[in-house]
């Protein structure tokens, strides 16, 4: 393995340095054989400087009130560790509610994965899919998060530094998700 790392080390959340210590983000749970990459490569987690990502606020913005659409959104990647069973069970039984899924399967593992879902969805009248494009992918994340009642953000794995709620917030659109991980640093209590 290589060597650890000892200097200039920069995470982008506290939960980060809490999983360098070598348990890594999946700690844990039923994926705990996909360590972070950086899990047990830096010497000294406590040296580490978190520099949070950032989002533009003026791109991720909210829609007027009006605009907004009664639905409850899933936006990630097509992974069972980020919670999609759990988006798929509430939506079997919540079937007065509308739900969106987003996402582009890029990856081979994602694209397996990706078949199960939309051949569930397909059982669901209440559910539907929407492939990110590859030019305008930002741009359609950001539509829907913003027209969306609800963003639903159920890994099951300690996500360091969930991108997509804190572009949902941006929006305007309230979060639901585990009060664990880097979620914590990134939102706030209203």
């Amino acid at each position: 393995p290589p060597a650890p790392y000892d200097h200039n080390i920069v995470l982008v959340s506290e939960s980060a340095r809490f999983h360098a210590d070598g348990r890594g983000a999946w700690y844990g749970t039923p994926y705990d054989a996909q360590k972070a990459l950086l899990a047990g490569q830096i010497r000294d987690a406590a040296s580490a400087r978190v520099v949070r990502y950032g989002r533009d606020p003026v791109f991720y913005r909210p829609v007027p009130a009006r605009a907004v659409c009664d639905y409850v959104l899933f936006v990630g990647r097509p992974h069972p560790a980020k919670g999609i069973d759990l988006v798929l069970g509430l939506a079997e039984t919540w079937r007065n509610q509308r739900f969106v899924l987003a996402w582009r399967a890029d990856l081979p593992d994602h694209r397996i994965a990706e078949v199960e879902y939309r051949e569930r969805m397909l059982r669901l009248p209440n559910v539907e899919f929407v492939e990110l494009p590859v030019v305008g992918h930002h741009e359609k994340k950001r539509d829907l998060m913003a027209s969306a009642r609800a963003l639903i953000h159920p890994n099951v794995y300690i996500d360091a530094c969930p991108v997509v709620p804190i572009e949902a917030q941006l929006c305007g659109t309230p979060v639901v998700a585990w009060n664990r991980g880097g979620l914590r640093e990134c939102s706030r209590p209203d």
